[in-house]
């Protein structure tokens, strides 16, 4: 939990950059190129070693990002070097990218189903939760098959368990307990 407070201080610093919406916008799109390139298990590996020193990986960051992010992105990231904090990067990027989207009133809805939503579920999902929260929509989905039918949708602090495998599951219970 310590990293994860540390990581949002670091990525309120980062959105504190932006200075007007444009800004924002290229900050995002920077933010964006590093978790593209975070994914790559090698340079996790490297943000995270201490057996290699921070010049390597300021020279690292600058063949990677030179050229691909704005100098004020790539300060940034020597200033995560300097103060020891590139192995947070990836936890950085999600924390910046959860304030960009409080900025924007936008939310990640997630939605685990048996089986893929149509066109209109997905619609109708989207605009259900937009009507709530009055945000827009960013729908992730993933499929479990143990679900059997329905699905579980979550989004801020809100879950929705709609799920065949739960409902069977209160059952199970409500018929134990009778049985006592």
């Amino acid at each position: 939990m310590k990293g994860n407070k540390i990581a949002k201080r670091y990525a309120l610093a980062l959105f504190s950059l932006a200075k007007n919406d444009a800004e924002l916008e290229k900050l995002k799109m920077d933010v964006n190129l590093i978790e593209e390139i975070c994914k790559n298990r090698d340079f996790r590996a490297m943000l995270g070693s201490p057996v290699i020193k921070p010049a390597i990986k300021r020279a690292i960051f600058k063949e990677i990002f030179e050229g691909g992010v704005d100098n004020q992105t790539i300060l940034y990231l020597n200033m995560l070097l300097e103060n020891h904090r590139e192995a947070l990067l990836v936890e950085i990027c999600w924390s910046f990218t959860e304030l960009y989207n409080k900025h924007k009133h936008i939310v990640n809805v997630f939605v685990t189903s048996a089986v893929k939503l149509s066109d209109a579920e997905r619609n109708k999902i989207t605009q259900l939760v937009k009507d709530a929260t009055k945000c827009d929509v960013i729908l992730n989905e993933t499929i479990n098959e143990a679900l059997i039918g329905g699905f579980i949708l979550r989004y801020e602090d809100t879950q929705v368990d709609s799920s065949v495998s739960t409902q069977l599951l209160k059952v199970k219970q409500q018929l134990t307990q009778r049985i006592q």
